[in-house]
């Protein structure tokens, strides 16, 4: 199968005092937040780098990263790139403010790195298989995330009434996730580009959206359809949670990248101190259960192991 060349594989965290992030970390202390966000970093980074040895690997942060992590990042050749988040940039009150972070990174490597194909993730992410698939059509497309929302789910109303207020114009909005941006230099740099009108408008308008970066990036995919392609046949977000919604498909045409937002305290943790300790990646049974996913067997079923049984007495008396 032809492979893409050069590959950047990478990671964007921010972190400003007092500034809105993420909703899902327990953590309120700094210092927690920050241990919490790192270990994050270690689970999808290096399972993405073992997984993908051909590829860089980085993590984009305008923060000062522990020595502790720098140490770990750099035996298992994760690169670390610090830069200013100075685009982008919203009230710092504004509800995922830090999530706009992501495009500010994006904007970055696209312009300042050179390599033939980009992928943005999510910390709380971990990469099972490599993703050579991805890159090849990644080549011609950028693929995002559907998160396959009908318009009576409540982040479609919210996202179609928030699109319709600041552009007066009624739409029914793919709501894409923030997790997961893949793309080629020169349609990454379209995508950039409308990523910057949105961004203009919003400040201009004075605009504030609820649903951080995720609301700029399905603005653009309206207006730039022809370069979008769905990518969920490579990540799937899983929610582990009291809302659980879930599925086989970590194993079953199996996805490459685990998308695990409850997991930010939990499994993926587990995971990090699990490499952290070890140099390697547990085996993908192991990380299956620690992740809270779905057992792949059916559930015990009476009427069919019923059937059966009459099908082999039946056999059984014609012999």
């Amino acid at each position: 199968m032809k492979r893409v060349k050069k590959t950047l594989i990478f990671n964007a965290f921010a972190y400003i005092e007092n500034t809105k992030g993420g909703v899902n970390i327990n953590e309120t202390d700094e210092l927690k937040v920050i241990e919490t966000y790192m270990k994050l970093c270690v689970t999808s980074l290096i399972s993405a780098k073992k997984n993908n040895p051909s590829s860089a690997v980085a993590l984009v942060t305008n923060y000062n990263i522990p020595k502790k992590y720098v140490e770990i990042f750099k035996k298992h050749n994760i690169k670390i790139i610090k830069i200013q988040f100075d685009k982008f940039v919203f009230d710092k009150n504004m509800t995922w403010n830090l999530a706009f972070f992501k495009l500010c990174a994006l904007d970055y490597v696209v312009n300042n790195l050179s390599y033939d194909n980009y992928l943005l993730l999510d910390t709380d992410t971990y990469v099972q298989n490599n993703l050579d698939d991805l890159f090849l059509e990644s080549s011609k497309k950028i693929l995002l995330y559907n998160m396959q929302h009908s318009l009576s789910i409540e982040q479609a109303i919210n996202m179609n009434t928030e699109y319709q207020k600041l552009y007066n114009e009624e739409v029914y909005m793919i709501n894409y996730g923030g997790e997961f941006i893949c793309g080629n230099k020169e349609n990454l740099s379209i995508f950039l580009k409308e990523c910057n009108r949105v961004y203009e408008k919003m400040k201009k308008e004075n605009f504030k959206t609820k649903h951080g970066d995720e609301f700029i990036i399905c603005s653009v995919a309206l207006k730039i359809p022809h370069l979008i392609k769905d990518g969920a046949p490579y990540i799937y977000r899983y929610w582990t949670g009291s809302f659980y919604l879930a599925s086989t498909n970590y194993k079953y045409n199996p996805v490459s990248i685990l998308h695990l937002p409850v997991e930010k305290n939990y499994g993926l943790i587990w995971i990090a101190n699990y490499i952290i300790k070890k140099g390697a990646l547990p085996n993908n049974k192991l990380v299956w259960k620690k992740l809270g996913l779905p057992k792949s067997i059916r559930p015990f079923n009476f009427g069919f192991y019923y059937t059966m049984l009459k099908i082999l007495i039946k056999r059984r008396c014609n012999q």
